[in-house]
């Protein structure tokens, strides 16, 4: 059970009552998580160092670039801010996506963001309920790209980008869909029920899919559907939950990364 104080400082993973499975985030996400955001390897000496948050749960940028210097940084680790150990990673430097570049960081609307190339992907443990819900602020610069593939293609879930439309596929070729704009960082919600799979764009609801969801206990990606559609984009968090998300929870999510990351959410 988890009491929720609108008025006190929160966390928005304090603020909805769905069970983590895994949340990755620039951004302190849930107030019981105390390590860091990322793992970042620089480019002056190879050399790794953790990144944290500010006393606001921003990602620390002065630490980040103290760091890093005027070369740049990728990312090794994306750390699982659920509690549950579930770190996405990626030992290949030349898949690893970028956070600083030539010494200044990556960023959509003002806000640090992981840059993936069309090479770069993590690789994470990635465990949900049949029943379950996805959130994600990314950005994707044309079609056939991927943000989040749970297990093998068409295997436990994805959101991806095909022919004009955002999807949130469950399993198989069947996805719900809604409009899809080159270049602009959206936040897209998906919950994927027992007998139907829907889809938001800012809080707007797109076209469902009578296919529902199964449990997921599997190797998985970001940034790419395991070998294919890889993203040439960005993506600035990632929160999957267990269980379909209740109106409220869903809309409050939805609101605060719209706020968060200045996109306009209805």
């Amino acid at each position: 059970t988890r009491m929720v104080v609108l008025n006190s400082k929160k966390y928005v993973l304090d603020l909805i009552f769905a069970v983590i499975a895994v949340a990755y985030g620039l951004r302190r996400l849930y107030s019981l998580w105390t390590g860091a955001a990322i793992r970042v390897q620089r480019s002056l000496d190879d050399a790794k160092a953790d990144i944290g948050f500010t006393a606001n749960g921003d990602l620390d940028t002065v630490a980040l670039l103290a760091f890093v210097g005027s070369g740049n940084g990728f990312v090794t680790t994306w750390y699982d801010q659920s509690g549950n150990g579930r770190h996405a990673t990626q030992t290949d430097p030349a898949r690893q996506p970028q956070i600083v570049s030539n010494g200044v960081i990556e960023t959509q609307n003002g806000l640090p963001t992981l840059f993936f190339d069309g090479a770069d992907f993590l690789s994470f443990q990635g465990v949900h309920d049949q029943l379950w819900s996805l959130a994600v602020v990314g950005r994707a610069t044309g079609t056939n790209q991927g943000f989040v593939q749970f297990g093998a293609v068409n295997q436990f879930g994805s959101m991806f980008v095909e022919a004009g439309s955002y999807r949130a596929r469950p399993t198989l070729s069947n996805a719900a869909t809604v409009p899809f704009t080159a270049g602009e960082i959206a936040v897209l919600t998906a919950t994927y029920g027992a007998t139907q799979t829907n889809i938001w764009k800012n809080g707007a609801i797109g076209t469902p899919t009578a296919e529902g969801g199964v449990a997921s206990n599997a190797g998985s990606f970001i940034g790419v559907l395991g070998t294919f559609f890889p993203l040439n984009g960005n993506i600035s968090e990632i929160i999957a939950l267990n269980g379909v998300l209740f109106t409220t929870d869903r809309q409050t999510l939805g609101r605060n990364q719209g706020i968060y990351f200045n996109i306009s959410v209805s």
